[in-house]
């Protein structure tokens, strides 16, 4: 699925070990994109190392275009959904 929007916030990077000892780490940000005549906010994550210093050469304001997949999860009789991003281009670079 393909989100385009505007980089509107980078998050902390976030990192820790799981349970079974494996380190980890992710970047998340906010894309600005239009749904309809609405504007609307997504938060979207990167945990691969070549993403992470991918999305640190952006600025805010850049028009992104993100390859992402959406996944839920459930614990505890709760949902938790993430949405990650797989491929981040600039949109000057691919045309728009």
């Amino acid at each position: 699925m393909n989100l385009t929007g505007k980089l509107t916030r980078i998050l902390p990077l976030e990192s820790g070990t799981s349970k079974t000892g494996k380190e980890w780490k992710k970047l998340s940000f906010v894309l600005e994109y239009q749904d309809g005549s609405y504007n609307k906010l997504a938060c979207i994550q990167v945990k691969s190392d070549i993403l992470i210093g991918t999305l640190n050469q952006f600025r805010i304001g850049d028009t992104l275009s993100c390859e992402i997949k959406i996944e839920a999860r459930e614990w505890q009789d709760r949902f938790y959904t993430d949405v990650t991003a797989w491929k981040i281009l600039k949109a000057d670079d691919i045309g728009f």
